[in-house]
């Protein structure tokens, strides 16, 4: 309880005057507080504390009248309180010894007298010689530790006493995770928290059956009993583990939240604050009822989308809150107010605003539409407007409108219908199906395709109809190759969109999105593929071998299903695949380089991935040129995107296969290897020649640097100086050489 800004001027008058001694001003203050409702507990530390220090005396004089007064109102626990300040201040004060025993008997009279007595006694608080403070403290921990009390442990739980023992001053407890511990009193007191038995967790031990069955019956209950057992407040995320360490499941506790969720907008006393992961429950200081709320929340809405919200709870709950038909009147009013007031600054607001009232036109009887919305959708960037509405729902419903009002309504769907979701698209699709507009429902669909990559949800939706057969009059303009070949490359533009270290919040919708659009190759056994490729021309199969193989955004084990299924329907790719198997089999594992060489691979690495981002929008600027088929500034654009990627691949497989060989520290070499610069000698003709033996990224030919993985430079590598060996070249021609000098040209770098 916080205190009030009078009393605070009272407590600081007595204390002022406590400390320069002016006594008669002190009880002139005191009278106002026997006059008055009981002031909170914290007014009286200070008061206490400094009369303590000034005159202790005068604390009989001030306190004992005015405790036997509030005893009178049955304020037991509040004279109990001023009693351990006063003794925690001053134990000296004999006199309060009559005053605690009668204390504690109006707190505890519901409990049986002999007990009570009998702690009483034990506790020796009749005995005069025996410190009232001490005497209390025993008094306290006998009561706390009954049979029945709930206590929790840092380590072993939740607990209930079992047994006490007076005579010995122990407690038998049966926690959770140990059962029949003993404890002393002073244990008990020291290491437990005492947990009052109309608390959540006490009643989760004392009848958990009881507490399931009230959080089935009426869960709004359950929570306020949790928030008074939390000083009023609690976040959801925290109530949750709570519950489940406690007394639910996590099945118990889902089917709990979906009726709690309901319960908690009707109810009074709760209010929830945020949503999701951070929302809080709070306990109010007084009741509010859901018109209160509803309209304090529609009130201070600032966007469409809260006053949905809001609206869609009125929908919801209204029933069971019986909103009365003055009540409609009122959110009327309110649901004006943004017009009225000018709030609503751009057409797009308007325009949301108007078909919000439409979309719940059966809360406000027989309101008129504060906007007409028909001028708003009768623009000539009608398209745009519809845009800027960024709820699902209201697009479709000002779509609706147009069907009904624009003479161009098929053409509009047809513009607008690669910025839609998923759900309206379906809509507009049957909309123009049902109402004979085959030509604009044709457009519609290629226009998905002409920017794909800007919706990726809807342009997966609409190819896995496209190869479904459910449009067959578009198999000509919209070949199921060109379909699959499009599939891959959405999916290679929004990878490069996963990377993107500069928006986090778009790497990760992106990463969503390669997710989908993936599961379209993935579906029950790649079915989608296996009917692309059906139709697929030889050199069409090669082409979709080698962009599945360089692909960075299909998994090892995709992959290899798509090749299978290629080859399987392609035979004449399998001598092609043989080879280029056994082309990898003979490529080295790894290949030797040097530090600046792969520093430098991996900074070009950097620029073809960037690179390959940015042919997204070249191809997307290609794209609205006109037919796919025939454009060939898109299909250029394609294949430069491809060559990236192909280059980004290769690049990046050799930088995961390099081994750096630093500089050594020998001055020359006895055999030939990376890192040497060699003299030889033609004994056929006596023609010299001097080679530096160097990685596959550091050759030179023009410079006489060549790279130790090439067929001569192999040939080269062990020899040592005087040795005569033969070179063999690739046209079968044998050259004996001589080897003269062996040079080591890395040197290591200069340490300081």
């Amino acid at each position: 309880m916080a205190m009030t800004a009078e009393l605070t001027d009272l407590q600081e008058k007595i204390i002022s005057n406590v400390s320069a001694k002016h006594w008669n001003h002190v009880e002139d203050a005191w009278v106002e507080v026997m006059a008055g409702p009981p002031p909170p507990e914290e007014f009286h530390g200070p008061v206490i504390g400094k009369l303590a220090l000034r005159k202790p005396e005068r604390i009989q004089e001030l306190y004992e009248p005015y405790m036997e007064e509030l005893l009178g109102k049955g304020e037991g626990e509040l004279v109990l309180s001023l009693i351990e300040l006063i003794l925690g201040s001053d134990d000296t004060q004999g006199w309060l010894r009559p005053v605690t025993l009668k204390a504690i008997r109006e707190v505890h009279k519901d409990r049986p007298t002999d007990q009570v007595d009998h702690f009483i006694d034990k506790a020796n608080l009749e005995d005069e010689d025996v410190n009232l403070a001490k005497s209390l403290t025993e008094f306290n921990d006998l009561l706390g530790a009954t049979k029945g009390q709930v206590f929790l442990h840092r380590s072993w739980g939740l607990g209930i006493v079992r047994e006490l023992d007076i005579a010995s001053g122990n407690v038998i407890i049966d926690f959770q995770q140990r059962e029949g511990q003993k404890m002393t009193l002073e244990g008990v007191r020291n290491f437990l928290e005492r947990i009052p038995k109309d608390h959540l967790e006490a009643r989760a031990v004392l009848d958990k059956e009881g507490l399931l069955a009230q959080a089935k019956e009426n869960p709004a209950a359950v929570i306020q009993l949790t928030l008074k057992s939390r000083k009023g407040r609690i976040k959801v995320s925290d109530m949750k583990r709570l519950f489940l360490r406690t007394f639910m499941t996590d099945s118990q506790y889902k089917s709990f939240w979906n009726a709690a969720r309901g319960a908690i907008k009707l109810d009074p006393w709760v209010e929830q604050r945020g949503s999701g992961l951070h929302a809080e429950l709070v306990l109010r200081d007084k009741p509010q009822s859901f018109l209160d709320e509803i309209i304090k929340r529609i009130a201070s809405a600032r966007s469409t989308l809260e006053r949905r919200g809001v609206l869609r709870d009125v929908r919801k709950h209204g029933s069971d809150a019986e909103i009365t038909e003055d009540d409609a009147k009122a959110l009327q009013v309110l649901f004006a107010k943004p017009v009225t007031d000018g709030a609503l600054k751009t057409d797009a607001e308007l325009l949301a605003h108007s078909l919000l009232f439409d979309e719940f036109s059966e809360l406000f009887g027989e309101m008129e539409n504060p906007i007409d919305p028909a001028p708003l959708l009768a623009r000539e960037d009608v398209r745009e407007l519809i845009w800027k509405v960024d709820i699902h729902e209201l697009r479709r419903l000002a779509l609706h409108k147009i069907a009904g009002i624009h003479e161009h309504w098929a053409e509009i769907f047809a513009q607008v219908m690669p910025d839609m979701d998923t759900r309206t698209a379906t809509w507009m699709e049957r909309e123009l199906r049902a109402r004979k507009e085959d030509h604009w429902h044709n457009v519609g669909i290629e226009n998905i395709f002409a920017r794909p990559s800007s919706n990726p949800e809807l342009f997966t939706w609409a190819a896995k109809n496209l190869l479904t057969g459910s449009w067959t009059e578009l198999k000509e303009s919209l070949p199921n190759v060109m379909i699959m070949e499009e599939i891959f490359s959405v999916l290679s533009e929004i990878q490069g969109r996963v990377d993107n270290e500069d928006d986090p919040k778009d790497a990760a919708e992106a990463k969503n999105q390669v997710t989908k659009v993936r599961g379209l190759l993935n579906e029950t056994n790649s079915v989608h593929f296996k009917k692309a490729i059906v139709t697929a021309t030889t050199e069409e199969a090669r082409r979709l071998m080698r962009t599945i193989r360089l692909h960075d955004a299909l998994p090892a084990q995709l992959k290899h299903a798509l090749e299978t299924i290629l080859i399987n329907q392609h035979r004449d790719l399998r001598s092609v695949s043989r080879s280029e198997e056994e082309e990898e089999r003979r490529r080295p594992t790894f290949h030797y380089t040097t530090s600046k060489s792969l520093d430098e691979q991996r900074e070009l690495f950097s620029k073809l991935k960037k690179d390959t981002r940015d042919m997204a929008p070249i191809i997307e600027a290609a794209r609205e040129l006109g037919d796919l088929k025939e454009n060939s500034e898109y299909h250029a654009a394609k294949d430069r995107q491809k060559l990236l990627m192909q280059q980004a691949t290769e690049l990046e497989d050799l930088i995961a296969r390099a081994r750096v060989v630093e500089g050594r520290d020998e001055e020359g070499s006895d055999q030939s290897r990376f890192g040497t610069a060699v003299t030889i000698r033609a004994t056929a003709t006596k023609a010299e020649s001097r080679y530096t033996i160097m990685g596959i990224w550091e050759a030179d030919l023009e410079n006489g640097i060549i790279s130790y993985l090439t067929p001569f430079g192999s040939q080269l590598l062990g020899r040592r100086v005087g040795d005569v060996f033969v070179v063999k070249a690739q046209n079968g021609t044998e050259t004996e050489y001589e080897m003269l000098a062996i040079e080591n040209v890395l040197k290591p770098a200069e340490t300081h």
